[in-house]
């Protein structure tokens, strides 16, 4: 059975309000819808393995905020496969988020720094601190930290002569609270 215009067009709608959630816009990243042709001789970044990718903004300074994301966190280390992940996998986590944002997760005593550690702790890497990255792409290459921070802004963090392309990635958007 084929895919309908109508399907298509709500798959795209619903991924556009996604990524508009997930707030990579405002970390300067523009995920594709599907997959995209290259252009003859562009360079692509490819990033190896699993990552999930967090846009924050200043809202993120908010616990409530940043708790909500680090509930997405740990749904995705409890049903990785729900996220098109494999169970045994140990995702990188990417965290791209203005300088205020950074400089919580940079400071260890602060409530930010310490429930990501906890959170994004594995039994490969019971607590993982932080690593603040210049080059995003090039920690994601070369370093083994878990958790990556880019700082969002001037000069941009997550800068490539070409397109990023992660092999696997999970693009957390934010989990909405219903009261009833």
């Amino acid at each position: 059975r084929g895919v309908g215009p109508r399907r298509v067009k709500n798959c795209r709608e619903m991924f556009e309000r996604n990524m508009h959630e997930a707030k990579l816009a405002a970390a300067g990243l523009r995920p594709d819808w599907g997959a995209q042709e290259f252009e003859t001789g562009e360079e692509a970044w490819w990033v190896a393995g699993e990552t999930v990718v967090f846009g924050f903004g200043q809202t993120e300074l908010n616990v409530a905020h940043f708790a909500g994301a680090l509930l997405f966190l740990h749904l995705i280390h409890l049903h990785p496969s729900s996220y098109g992940l494999p169970n045994t996998t140990d995702p990188r986590i990417l965290i791209l988020a203005p300088l205020a944002l950074t400089d919580l997760l940079a400071a260890p005593a602060s409530w930010h720094a310490g429930m990501l550690r906890l959170v994004a702790g594995s039994a490969a890497r019971p607590d993982p601190a932080p690593v603040l990255a210049e080059n995003v792409l090039r920690e994601l290459a070369l370093g083994d930290g878990r958790v990556v921070v880019g700082q969002v802004g001037e000069p941009p963090a997550l800068e490539a002569p070409g397109k990023v392309c992660f092999r696997r990635a999970v693009y957390p958007a934010f989990l909405k609270a219903r009261y009833f």
